[in-house]
């Protein structure tokens, strides 16, 4: 107040005005000035609020999106099975789920194929000029191979690759493939080669963390039995089984004259085709066991 008196005092006559329009004039001024940022960031705040639901929709269908090609690329590049039996241990045991690369394995088995003939650069027509017939190239560890079992197209075989076959005529390669436990692997030793057109995919991942499942847990999670008995093994499995039921036998036969109080010899019979078993109780007076039980129940009968 004192600077705009002094101002308005040191102005001239005819330039003063009179003091309540100065007062006003001087109180509206910094009142304009204070309300135009005051409604600029008004401005901002509302047209911020509008923004922010559109940003967050637009992140929203963006996530999807990548979600949803990540799912479809993951499916139709990828396949998760799971190892149900022993054939492929130790590589592969009961349960786990894999990881399977689905391609065209006539890439993969074509650059072994090359890789075992020990040329490089070979290309097929030179592989055809080396005989006139069947081309087999044998080798020890191939890649482990997705194919559709022969004779069940739904159900898949995971194996690997021991050999290939190359036929000319044909202009396709035939597989052989076996498991890493033969003792317990049903394979191309009992089905044959497995032909170009029925292999589906690689083994990429041995074994793929999956949530648990209940059956899984209840019917497949249990220790695994690996069987690596010989034909001699299970003859002498065989016959201590056999001579422990003779032994028994012997106990029950014992325990049978015991009970009927006379004495007992045991008797082999060679001749079976009267349907008679090989040991027989005979007793003191001839008669079997089956006969004596016979007399003894009549006895009883006639008493009462």
């Amino acid at each position: 107040d004192f600077f705009s008196q002094s101002i308005a005092m040191s102005a001239p006559q005819w330039h003063r005005a009179p003091p309540q329009t100065q007062a006003a004039s001087l109180q509206s001024t910094p009142q304009a000035k204070q309300s135009s940022p005051l409604d600029t960031s008004q401005n901002n705040d509302d047209n911020s609020q509008t923004k922010k639901p559109v940003y967050s929709l637009a992140i929203l269908l963006n996530i999807v999106v990548v979600c949803s090609l990540g799912y479809l690329c993951f499916h139709q590049l990828f396949m998760t099975k799971v190892v149900v039996g022993p054939s492929m241990y130790p590589t592969l045991k009961p349960d786990q789920e894999i990881l399977v690369l689905v391609m065209k394995v006539d890439a993969v088995i074509k650059a072994f194929f090359v890789r075992a003939l020990g040329h490089e650069g070979i290309s097929l027509e030179q592989v055809k000029r080396l005989r006139n017939g069947n081309v087999q190239v044998d080798f020890e560890n191939g890649p482990v191979l997705v194919y559709r079992k022969v004779g069940n197209n739904n159900m898949y075989v995971v194996k690997r690759l021991k050999q290939i076959m190359y036929i000319p005529e044909s202009g396709n390669f035939y597989c052989w493939m076996e498991g890493d436990n033969p003792d317990n692997s049903v394979d191309s030793r009992f089905y044959g080669y497995v032909p170009l057109d029925r292999f589906n995919g690689l083994l990429v991942m041995e074994s793929v963390k999956s949530l648990p499942r209940m059956v899984t847990k209840k019917y497949f999670n249990r220790p695994l039995k690996v069987t690596t008995e010989t034909l001699g093994d299970r003859k002498k499995r065989s016959s201590v089984r056999a001579a422990e039921k003779k032994e028994q036998k012997a106990v029950i036969t014992a325990r049978r004259a015991d009970s009927l109080g006379e004495e007992a010899i045991s008797v082999p019979l060679k001749n079976k085709s009267e349907g008679v078993k090989d040991d027989l109780l005979v007793l003191e007076h001839g008669l079997s066991t089956s006969d004596a039980r016979g007399e003894a129940k009549e006895e009883k009968v006639d008493t009462q």
